[in-house]
C-alpha cells in the first residue's frame, strides 16, 4: 500500500477528475534515460582527503557505494552511504580497509558483469624483491560473489612474468586497468601488458585483448607499436557508438604525445585508428589524459590537461577530430586516469587529481540525467499474484521519432531497456510499474504507432539460468536458511530486493542444475510457504504467503461513487475436505501429514474430496505441515471472490486490503487484492480505470 494524500483521497470520492485533475501519466525509458545534463556538472568532491590513486566506484550489494583506490603499496576499499552523500560532501567514506598489501605500483579498478562484482588489478614486484631477486609483474582479476567486496578471490590471471636483476621502466607502471567491455561471454580489454624488453627492464606494451570465455583466458588482438614498447595510457571506459566499439589512448611522450582514437566493427577482432592527434594539433596542450563516454544522443571525448579539462562531443560517427565540437569546460585540472560509472541515476566522473608536489587525490564530478519522458497514447498494466507483472504501452510514432533504427532516438525502445511508469491525477503521480522491455512492435495504419511490451523485474529471473561467479550452472546449498539461499540467488541474478522475512527453515542440501532463477525461487516459495513478488519499484520481495494478523484497509469502494461494475462468485471447485501431504525422509521412508480444512463443514464439502500433495523435497514433518498450511490458506482465498471495475487508484498494490460495499450482493466486507489490471488513455476524453480480483478476508471492524 502506497501512501495516499488527503487531497487525493478527497478527489477520488468527488467524481471530478477533469481539467487540472484529469488522469495523467509519465513514462521514463532507459536506465538514466536521455542525455547527460551538463549544466549540473559544476562541483567536484574528494571522497577522502587522504592520498588516493586510481579511484573507482561500484554499487555494493548492501546498497552503499563501494570505493577502491591505492595509496603507496596498498589497495584500499571503503564505503559511502549512498550516491547523494558521495557527490555532496568531502570525506564521505565510512571506513577504510586494506584488501591487498605489500605491492609495488598497484592500480585497481572495480567493474560489474551480469551483476557480479569484479576488481581488475595491475601490480609489479612485491615490496622488497627489487632489485634483489628481480621483478614480478601481474595483471589479474578478482571477484566478489557476495557483491560487497568482503570476499575477494582470484578469478583469472591475464599476465604474470618475472624478470631477474631488472627494474620497472616507467612505461610499465604509468598506466591503469580499464573496465572491460562485455558482450555475452566476450570481454574486450585494452591494457598495457608488462613484458621484459632487453636492458630496458620491465616495460609496457599497449595491447587490446579479447576473452571469449568470460574473462578467464585472453588473446592479443591488437598491439600498438608492433614489436616495440609503446607507452599508451588507455582510457578506462570502452563504449559502443553507431554499432562500433570505441576506445581512446594517450601516448606519454612529453609535450609531443599523441591522442589516438580506435574503433572496431567486429567485436574486437580487428581495430582501426580513426584519429591520431599530436599535441600541437590537439584541443588542449599539454595533453594529460582522456576518456570516452556516451549517452543516447552523443559520443563524448573527455580530454584533460594541466589547465582546465574539456568535453567534446559528436552526434555522427567520427572520422577525424574535426567531427567533435566543444560541449563544456569541466571543473577538473591536472589529473589522470579518468573513469565513468552510472549509479542510481547519476553519472560519476572520477579521476586522479594531482594537487601540487605530486600529491594525488581521487576527485569526482556528479552529472544528472536529462531524462526522456514520454506521454503514451495508452497504458495497460496487469499484475497477478505469483506471476510477473506485464505492461503494454502505445506511442505515436509520427516521422519515426521513436523508431529503434531511426536517428531521433536510436535504440531507445529496445529489448531489456528499463521502463518506469508513473500514474495519477493532475500533478500527483505515483510509480505503478518498473520493468524491462520485451518486445517493440511498429505499426502503420491511418497513423504510425509503436507498441512496447514489458515485464516487471521478474523477467531476468524467469529468462536466465542460474549460475555462480565461475559461470557454472550447477549450484549446491548446504545447511543454509531458505531466506539466505533466496538472497544469494538475487545477488547472483543481479536484481534489487527489499523485504526478506525469516522462514525458520534450514535446507540440509539442495542442488539446482540448469534451472532458471524462477525455478529455484518457486521451489523455495513452495517449501517455505512463502511468495516472491516484484513491487512497483522493481524490487523483489520474499514474504510469508498466509493470512496476516494485522490488517490495514487501503481504500473503501462504494457503489455509485467509484465502482463501475461488479461481479461476485461463491463456488467450491478449489475447496477440499482435507489436505494430505506425502514427503520423503533422508532414509527414503514416507512422511505423512494430513489436516482438515477448517471451513469444510460450513462449505458443505464431502469428506471424500481430499487434496493429495506429493512433496519429495519435504524431508521433515515440519516441512510437510508448511505445505499443507499453505494449501489450506489458498483454499480460503478461493471460496468467495469479487471482481469489479472501478476508477483508477494508483496507490493500490497486490496484497492490499480493501472494503467493498455493494447493495445487490449485500457485501460490505474486507477483501484482499490478488489481481490488478489498469487501463489509461490520454488526449481528449482521457480515462483511467482498473479491474480488481479480490478474495473475502473478514467482516469489517465495527
Amino acid at each position: 500500500m502506497q501512501t495516499m494524500s488527503t487531497a487525493m483521497a478527497t478527489l477520488l470520492k468527488s467524481k471530478t477528475m477533469i481539467g487540472d485533475n484529469k488522469p495523467t501519466a509519465e513514462v521514463v525509458i532507459g536506465e538514466g534515460a536521455g542525455s547527460y545534463d551538463w549544466v549540473t556538472a559544476t562541483t567536484t568532491k574528494y571522497p577522502t582527503t587522504e592520498i588516493s590513486l586510481h579511484g573507482s566506484f561500484e554499487k555494493s550489494s548492501d546498497g552503499s557505494i563501494l570505493y577502491v583506490y591505492t595509496r603507496g603499496n596498498i589497495v584500499y576499499q571503503s564505503n559511502i552511504v549512498d550516491v547523494e552523500t558521495l557527490l555532496l560532501q568531502d570525506d564521505s567514506i565510512t571506513d577504510e580497509t586494506a584488501i591487498f598489501t605489500n605491492l609495488l605500483y598497484p592500480r585497481a579498478t572495480l567493474f560489474k558483469v551480469d551483476g557480479i562484482l569484479y576488481l581488475g588489478l595491475i601490480f609489479t614486484s612485491t615490496v622488497g624483491e627489487v632489485p634483489l631477486t628481480g621483478v614480478t609483474g601481474k595483471e589479474v582479476i578478482y571477484k566478489s560473489v557476495l557483491g560487497d567486496g568482503s570476499d575477494w578471490s582470484l578469478y583469472s590471471t591475464i599476465t604474470s612474468i618475472t624478470a631477474y636483476n631488472s627494474y620497472v621502466n616507467p612505461s610499465g607502471r604509468d598506466n591503469s586497468f580499464p573496465k572491460p567491455y562485455v558482450i555475452g561471454e566476450r570481454w574486450i580489454l585494452p591494457i598495457t601488458d608488462l613484458e621484459v624488453y632487453g636492458t630496458s627492464g620491465m616495460v609496457g606494451f599497449s595491447k587490446i585483448k579479447v576473452s571469449i570465455d568470460n574473462g578467464i583466458t585472453w588473446v592479443n588482438k591488437y598491439i600498438q607499436g608492433g614489436s616495440s614498447p609503446y607507452q599508451l595510457e588507455w582510457g578506462r571506459n570502452i563504449v559502443k557508438w553507431k554499432d562500433k566499439i570505441w576506445v581512446c589512448g594517450w601516448n606519454l611522450a612529453g609535450l609531443t604525445g599523441h591522442v589516438i582514437l580506435y574503433n572496431t566493427s567486429d567485436l574486437g577482432e580487428t581495430w582501426n585508428i580513426v584519429e591520431d592527434i599530436g599535441a600541437v594539433a590537439g584541443p588542449v596542450s599539454p595533453l594529460q589524459t582522456m576518456n570516452l563516454l556516451v549517452d543516447n544522443q552523443m559520443l563524448y571525448w573527455f580530454i584533460n590537461s594541466d589547465s582546465p579539462s574539456y568535453l567534446y562531443g559528436t552526434t555522427v560517427e567520427p572520422t577525424s577530430w574535426s567531427d567533435f565540437t566543444e560541449i563544456k569546460e569541466l571543473p577538473f585540472a591536472n589529473g589522470e586516469y579518468p573513469i565513468n560509472i552510472e549509479i542510481d541515476g547519476k553519472l560519476i566522473i572520477s579521476l586522479m587529481n594531482i594537487a601540487g608536489s605530486e600529491i594525488y587525490y581521487t576527485r569526482i564530478l556528479g552529472v544528472d540525467f536529462d531524462e526522456l519522458k514520454f506521454q503514451p497514447k495508452s497504458i495497460n498494466i496487469s499484475r497477478n499474484k505469483g506471476m510477473a507483472g506485464s505492461l503494454t504501452l502505445e506511442f505515436d510514432n509520427k516521422a519515426g521519432i521513436l523508431a529503434p533504427d531511426g536517428t531521433s532516438n536510436p535504440k531507445l525502445l529496445w529489448p531489456n531497456k528499463k521502463v518506469v511508469v508513473k500514474q495519477g491525477y493532475g500533478a500527483e503521480l505515483l510509480t505503478t510499474f518498473t520493468g524491462l522491455i520485451d518486445n517493440v512492435s511498429m505499426n502503420r495504419g491511418s497513423v504510425a504507432s509503436v507498441t512496447v511490451s514489458s515485464r516487471d523485474n521478474m523477467k531476468p529471473l524467469l529468462d536466465h539460468y542460474l549460475r555462480n561467479a565461475e559461470f557454472l550452472y550447477t549450484l549446491t546449498y548446504t545447511n543454509m536458511a531458505v531466506e539466505t539461499i533466496w538472497e544469494n540467488l538475487m545477488i547472483l541474478a543481479g536484481v534489487d530486493y527489499d523485504t526478506i522475512e525469516e522462514t525458520g527453515l534450514t535446507i540440509t542440501e539442495k542442488q539446482f542444475s540448469w534451472e532458471t532463477y524462477g525455478d529455484a525461487i518457486s521451489w523455495l516459495d513452495e517449501i517455505a510457504g512463502f511468495q516472491t513478488y516484484c513491487d512497483e519499484f522493481g524490487n523483489m520481495n520474499f514474504v510469508r504467503d498466509g493470512r496476516p494478523v494485522d490488517v490495514t484497509t487501503a481504500y473503501s469502494f462504494v457503489e455509485g461513487v467509484d465502482i463501475i461494475s461488479l461481479g461476485y462468485d461463491i463456488y467450491d471447485k478449489d475447496l477440499y475436505y482435507a489436505v494430505a501431504v506425502y514427503g520423503k525422509a533422508a532414509d527414503d521412508s514416507v512422511i505423512y501429514y494430513a489436516v482438515q480444512f477448517p471451513q469444510a463443514v460450513y462449505w458443505n464439502i464431502p469428506s471424500g474430496k481430499v487434496m493429495r500433495i506429493d512433496a519429495p523435497d519435504a524431508d521433515t514433518q515440519a516441512k510437510c505441515e508448511i505445505i499443507a498450511d499453505k494449501a489450506i490458506y489458498l483454499m480460503q482465498t478461493r471460496a468467495r471472490q469479487v471482481q469489479f471495475e472501478s476508477i483508477g487508484i494508483p496507490h493500490l498494490q497486490i496484497g492490499d486490503f480493501i472494503q467493498v460495499t455493494e447493495s445487490s450482493t449485500t457485501i460490505s466486507e474486507i477483501y484482499r487484492i490478488t489481481d490488478i489490471s489498469t487501463t489509461q488513455t490520454s488526449g481528449e476524453g482521457a480515462k483511467y480505470t482498473m479491474n480488481l480480483t479480490c478474495y473475502y478476508h473478514a467482516a469489517p471492524e465495527v
